[in-house]
């Protein structure tokens, strides 16, 4: 079971962030669809990363957590999480009132979910997997600064660039799992 999540869970993350690079064309067609909702776009780059850590816990996590009976705690996983968003909700509307801190906190939050099931499931397969979540971290990172920072194309530019080293840094699990894949 460990070596089949560890090659499920590259492969949704190739996949995964190479779908974030959809992200710039919709981008550009919807602002020119709705051009009155062009300046609220920036937001959809920061929520598009929620779709690669929902996917990540909906697909590959809580499948394994479910075959591996460990139901209470996923209940556990996502009462944690609960807690954390009512509390960081509170004090980004309540307290700060800042709209911008709000959505920037759906993304922290989905991400602490998916960290800390993942953590779990590492636990549990006696998994080495701190390096590749840093570094999906900063893949995630990489594209919500690049998307609300840079020019629509410069920051395609830049995140295919930052995808494309993360493939090359990848390229032999890539190869092992096509071979395996083949077989």
């Amino acid at each position: 079971m460990p070596e089949v999540y560890v090659q499920i869970r590259s492969i949704l993350a190739y996949i995964l962030f190479g779908m974030l690079l959809i992200y710039y064309p919709l981008k550009e067609i919807l602002s020119w669809w709705l051009p009155k909702y062009a300046d609220s776009l920036i937001y959809m780059s920061v929520l598009f990363p929620v779709c690669l850590f929902e996917s990540k816990v909906g697909l590959l996590i809580n499948t394994y957590l479910k075959s591996l009976r460990k139901e209470s705690l996923m209940l556990k996983i996502n009462l944690i999480s609960l807690g954390v968003a009512a509390i960081i909700t509170f004090f980004s509307i309540e307290i700060l009132h800042n709209l911008n801190a709000a959505v920037f906190s759906i993304v922290l939050l989905y991400a602490f979910r998916c960290e800390l099931a993942e953590h779990y499931i590492a636990n549990i397969l006696d998994l080495q997997l701190k390096k590749d979540i840093l570094i999906e971290l900063l893949m995630v990172a990489g594209f919500i600064c690049s998307s609300v920072i840079l020019d629509s194309w410069l920051s395609t530019l830049v995140y295919a660039g930052a995808y494309g080293v993360y493939l090359l840094v990848n390229k032999n699990k890539i190869l092992e799992i096509r071979r395996t894949v083949h077989r």
